[in-house]
């Protein structure tokens, strides 16, 4: 008897599978990467953009007695389903791990959707016959809208 291992037959593991990338556009290990291509350099645009446009931040003059929060640049390569390229994405991020708690902030939110609450939309968009649409959410504006089918 003669084995798939023996012939040098592999079959693939479907564990592994799902993690395969098309994608030839390697993230960039420094700022210096990101600013000399045009795409990365175009996305960390947009991004800084959003943030003005938001009012996520306000410069000021440092003073003395000012604790100044770092940042980074976090960078990722958007896929569609089927593995192809998407778009690049830079996201400007404090580092929060060097915050205060009364000085920094005063407290914390972060919207988080449990998954009992996604499956009770889902089923009552079934039961009431509502139409389902897929969005993208660009900079924290959470918009929800449901429209009802009328048969």
């Amino acid at each position: 008897m003669v084995t798939r291992s023996q012939v040098g037959t592999v079959k693939p593991n479907p564990h592994y599978a799902l993690l395969t990338q098309k994608v030839s556009i390697p993230k960039p290990r420094t700022i210096a990467d990101a600013l000399n291509h045009e795409g990365w350099r175009n996305a960390m645009g947009d991004e800084f953009e959003s943030c003005k446009e938001t009012n996520t931040f306000t410069l000021v003059p440092r003073s003395e007695d000012m604790h100044v929060l770092g940042n980074r640049w976090v960078h990722r390569v958007k896929l569609n389903a089927d593995g192809s390229f998407k778009k690049l994405r830079s996201r400007l991020v404090a580092k929060g791990n060097e915050q205060e708690e009364g000085v920094d902030y005063l407290e914390t939110y972060s919207p988080v959707v449990r998954m009992a609450s996604v499956r009770t939309i889902l089923h009552m968009a079934t039961v009431l016959n509502w139409e389902i649409r897929q969005m993208d959410v660009k900079m924290h504006s959470y918009t929800v809208i449901y429209k009802k089918r009328y048969s």
